[in-house]
């Protein structure tokens, strides 16, 4: 649970913007950074009616990072269903590919994948709640990170 200015926070999606989506047959509980102050954009996913949901960095990988990133990413329409089903697709294959490693064998490579939105290049990486790094798990990080922007 978490705590903001708004009070406690049961899941991390309360503080994103989030929307019932339908990708072939399937429909999502899809969520993300509405406007975007740092230079990534988080969005989550979780198929309707089930416990988990799978939390996603979006990072630009063109551009200055401190002048060109925040305008990019704010650029995308995250309801476009082009988007959103890119995204999506993107972060199964990510999730299915880390299930098939070893976790002592995973590296920061099998957690990130290349994408095109809008003619821009962006990396999506997966923030794996069983992988740590400096003794946090990369979903527990991002969350800290996201909570400390929503403040």
């Amino acid at each position: 649970m978490f705590r903001d200015s708004r009070g406690e926070i049961d899941d991390i999606t309360e503080l994103l913007t989030s929307g019932e989506v339908e990708i072939d047959s399937v429909k999502y509980l899809y969520s993300y950074e509405e406007d975007v102050v740092a230079t990534d954009r988080v969005f989550a996913f979780q198929e309707v009616n089930t416990p988990s949901t799978h939390l996603f960095q979006l990072i630009p990988i063109e551009g200055e990072k401190n002048t060109d990133y925040q305008r990019l990413l704010n650029s995308l329409n995250m309801q476009d269903p082009k988007v959103y089903r890119e995204l999506i697709n993107t972060g199964k294959s990510l999730m299915e590919r880390v299930e098939g490693i070893d976790i002592s064998e995973i590296s920061l490579k099998d957690l990130k994948e290349e994408v095109e939105l809008n003619s821009s290049k962006f990396s999506v990486m997966y923030a794996s709640p069983n992988i740590e790094m400096a003794g946090i798990s990369m979903r527990e990080n991002l969350e800290k990170r996201l909570k400390g922007r929503a403040v």
